[in-house]
């Protein structure tokens, strides 16, 4: 297919949200990297082998497989994932966690879990659930003599979660990010003509012309190719979303009250007359939410929806959440990530050198291999990529040097320990201002729970300390935390607006900075 008959002809002729497909690669290995800075650190690695050794031992346990099928539990995931997550989050909040800190957070769900069921679970369940949490998980937690060692201090705001599928699950990622790189061809552009011709008994040459002098013709041939892509992102992603519970779907739960009755309606500029007018009533409080949560096309396109059906007087279910819904939320994703400025593309290594997607992905298949092989027989790095390059690279035509893969592998550890902090608080700041929150239902950042508490700390102490304080970048933010901090510890706290209580207004300061140790952690 020739790019001059696509231009011709006003068809799409290259990816249409090519910033989207690049910014998840990205996405994908910043995190990569992230895990790669913690590997150099002797006390890193072994806390993360030992985490994700937790997780294999935890798979192989018999007695917890389909424990949560004969019980009411609100876990969708299964029972080691169930108790591998509640470690985690112990491990998120707490930089020196011990057993009690698990029991904490599991008391937690069990009184969230009871009280939203309560009069329809049987008593039965509630031992059952209580057994498992506060019985048999720290059995086993025991069993494998897991020490809690936090990652806290190495992850650069990741979760603990993240870290650990990351690092298990590095090749699959890999693979995807490779998958997404290809679809930047024009195969997809090429499929969608070939069947859209096949369609209107046209030759493929014929389409460019027809839409070259048709609206209407290009219009559907550029709409397919948006579809066709956005099923190919989604379908590439969605492995790594579920991978990373980030798999996010909103529902279509909005039920407006639509009706159509004989009333007076005064037309703009002509007179007034009596006649069919349709109304349609939501809560003021269903937008509100939409719009916080990012959800204000699904709102409109139900809306409509209903309205229609009303109209038509139809009498069916219509599923909002489609394949233009999607179109729709990559739209903005794409849009969003062409804004982002600051990514590992934009990281200089020395005089104007910059990493380039395939260095980073070189320097990472690299490093998987040689971790694995020094882990059975001692290896240098120059013994190492040599051997790597003779197993690899078989085909001549596609051999690249031993000094190539040498260099993509230290510039990726140079990164790690060196640019990647400040990136990434350069990334979060310029988020707060540029929030798009559709953008979760695409593919969400994969710091997001770091962000959230970035955010959640922000509004706090903004409430605290009003326009005392002026937000500007990460170091900002460091200082504020520190005055709360420094009032908390005074004798006599400063008095806050319409708040006489002084335990009222200790809990106020202890809550607006109880994310101070995980946000501490991104200090350069």
């Amino acid at each position: 297919m020739q790019n001059i008959n696509l231009e011709k002809s006003g068809i799409i002729f290259e990816n249409p949200f090519k910033n989207a497909y690049n910014n998840v690669c990205l996405e994908l290995l910043q995190l990569l990297i992230v895990v790669e800075k913690i590997k150099t650190s002797k006390e890193g690695l072994k806390a993360l082998d030992d985490l994700v050794n937790f997780y294999s031992f935890l798979e192989k346990q018999e007695r917890i497989k389909g424990y949560f099928q004969n019980i009411g539990s609100s876990f969708k995931s299964n029972e080691a994932d169930a108790i591998f997550l509640t470690v985690c989050n112990v491990l998120d909040r707490k930089r020196s966690a011990k057993i009690t800190d698990f029991f904490i957070e599991t008391n937690s769900y069990l009184k969230q879990n009871q009280n939203s069921r309560r009069g329809r679970r049987s008593e039965y369940d509630n031992e059952r659930n209580e057994k498992f949490w506060y019985k048999i998980a720290p059995e086993l937690i025991g069993e494998f003599n897991f020490g809690f060692c936090s990652l806290q201090q190495h992850t650069l705001g990741y979760s603990h979660l993240t870290i650990a599928n990351a690092y298990r699950k590095a090749t699959k990622i890999l693979n995807v990010i490779k998958e997404l790189q290809e679809s930047n061809n024009n195969s997809i552009i090429e499929k969608v003509i070939e069947n859209y011709s096949n369609e209107m008994n046209l030759e493929t040459s014929n389409v460019y012309l027809k839409a070259e002098h048709s609206l209407h013709i290009r219009h559907q041939v550029n709409r397919k190719i948006c579809i066709a892509y956005s099923n190919d992102f989604f379908k590439l992603v969605k492995p790594i979303k579920e991978l990373f519970n980030i798999d996010f779907t909103p529902s279509d739960g909005y039920l407006p009250k639509v009706e159509i009755k004989e009333e007076e309606y005064a037309h703009a500029f002509y007179k007034t007359e009596v006649c069919d007018v349709l109304t349609m009533k939501l809560p003021l409080e269903v937008f509100k939410q939409a719009s916080n949560l990012g959800t204000t096309s699904l709102l409109s396109r139900a809306i409509l929806s209903h309205m229609w059906r009303e109209v038509d007087e139809g009498d069916y279910y219509i599923n909002n959440v489609d394949d233009s819904y999607f179109l729709d939320t990559l739209s903005e994703y794409s849009f969003w990530a062409s804004n982002l400025n600051d990514t590992l593309m934009s990281i200089e290594l020395s005089k104007g050198r910059k990493l380039s997607l395939q260095s980073i992905i070189r320097g990472l298949e690299f490093s998987y291999w040689f971790y694995e092989k020094k882990a059975n027989k001692k290896l240098n790095i120059g013994d190492a990529v040599k051997l790597y390059v003779e197993e690899k690279y078989t085909n001549k035509d596609n051999k690249i040097s031993a000094t190539t893969i040498k260099l993509s592998f230290e510039a990726i550890k140079r990164v790690g320990k060196k640019k990647l902090a400040p990136l990434i608080r350069v990334q979060l700041m310029w988020r707060l201002k540029n929030e798009i929150p559709s953008i979760k239902y695409c593919f969400c950042p994969l710091n997001n729970s770091f962000y959230e508490k970035l955010h959640e700390t922000i509004s706090r102490i903004e409430c605290i300390l009003g326009n005392k304080i002026q937000i500007k970048n990460y170091d900002d933010i460091l200082d504020s935390i520190y005055k709360v901090d420094d009032m908390l510890k005074c004798d006599s706290s400063l008095p806050l607006k319409n708040d006489q209580n002084y335990k009222t207004h200790k809990s106020t300061l202890k809550e607006a900075i109880e994310h101070k140790d995980a946000l501490l952690a991104l200090k350069l």
